[in-house]
């Protein structure tokens, strides 16, 4: 393969354009690519490493972020009190980020009395 257009119609073929030429399909997206435009889908990444005989790490090193977690969805907080200045149990029904239900559930593990 020569180019990018070569690389692309080893791929995904090739299709007549407007003026009747063969050319390859998806080269536009080989060319962003290329310039750093847009990044490979895994699934992309996977079919030009294979194209290229090369591991997919060659082409895109940067690491891909795992998708964020979904809130947890709730609507309302109820505190149950065992003594006073001491809360039983702490029921959130809210739409909290992962990182904000993290920190309630350490801090009632961190405040936990047994008794």
């Amino acid at each position: 393969m020569h180019s990018g257009s070569d690389l692309a119609r080893a791929i995904w073929g090739s299709t007549p354009d407007p003026r009747g030429y063969d050319v390859a399909k998806n080269r536009d997206t080989i060319w962003r690519y290329e310039k750093g435009k847009s990044r490979p889908s895994r699934k992309n990444l996977i079919v030009l490493a294979t194209a290229l005989r090369v591991l997919p790490e060659d082409i895109d090193p940067v690491p891909r972020r795992p998708p964020e977690p979904p809130p947890i969805r709730s609507r309302k907080i109820i505190c149950t009190p065992k003594h006073k200045g001491l809360i039983m149990g702490v029921e959130i029904d809210a739409d909290l980020p992962p990182e904000i239900a993290a920190q309630i559930v350490k801090l009632v593990e961190d405040n936990d009395v047994t008794e």
